[in-house]
């Protein structure tokens, strides 16, 4: 939550480098939501350099968790990637939910 608030600046000065860390932070302890967020931050570019292949890391890694609105984001992401790049997105995302299984 605390996250979303510096994303959107509501109630706090908006500073998306905040918003990301604690979006990472959460997504690390299994928060589906933030990772949708990462996802959102990578698409738009919003603090960051636009990296499509992150932003479909992040949302598979949602889908993954079972939170189905990311599976239309995914596929609209993966419209702007090359079969390659999706390949490549995909084994990343899974990388990252080896690293990251919650034990």
């Amino acid at each position: 939550g605390l996250g979303l608030l510096y994303y959107s600046g509501f109630g706090v000065r908006r500073d998306l480098d905040v918003a990301r860390t604690l979006f990472i932070k959460a997504a690390e302890q299994g928060v589906v939501q933030s990772q949708m967020f990462l996802g959102l931050i990578y698409f738009r570019g919003d603090g960051v350099p636009r990296d499509y292949k992150l932003a479909y890391m992040w949302s598979d890694n949602a889908v993954a968790l079972g939170y189905d609105p990311a599976i239309d984001f995914r596929s609209l992401v993966a419209n702007y990637m090359s079969p390659d790049d999706v390949m490549e997105a995909s084994r990343l995302a899974s990388s990252w939910r080896a690293r990251n299984a919650r034990r």
